[in-house]
């Protein structure tokens, strides 16, 4: 299988790979893909949200600027560990 990514999406990868974090790009994916999965199968997120969390950058096209997009994300992050740790006090206290 060929895929073609990012710039972005490769230089994640290959940083993970040089922190030693993983081995081999195939394993990165893996564990993002097993990531989207436990997500999906928790209830975090459902298959239409991580669908369209796909396809807003697809449509938008690549960010024009790099410290943007990192912002954009680590936003996009705080946004999602907060969902998360509301779900889970639900859950918690229901």
């Amino acid at each position: 299988m060929e895929i073609e990514l990012h710039p972005k999406a490769q230089e994640m990868i290959d940083q993970r790979i040089r922190n030693g974090m993983y081995a081999t790009p195939g394993e990165v994916i893996f564990a993002a893909l097993g990531a989207l999965e436990s997500a999906e199968s928790f209830g975090d997120l459902e298959p239409a949200e991580s669908e369209q969390s796909v396809q807003e950058p697809e449509e938008s096209g690549p960010p024009e600027d790099f410290d943007q997009f990192m912002e954009e994300f680590r936003i996009f992050r705080e946004q999602y560990a907060k969902r998360l740790s509301e779900k889970a006090q639900n859950r918690a206290a229901g």
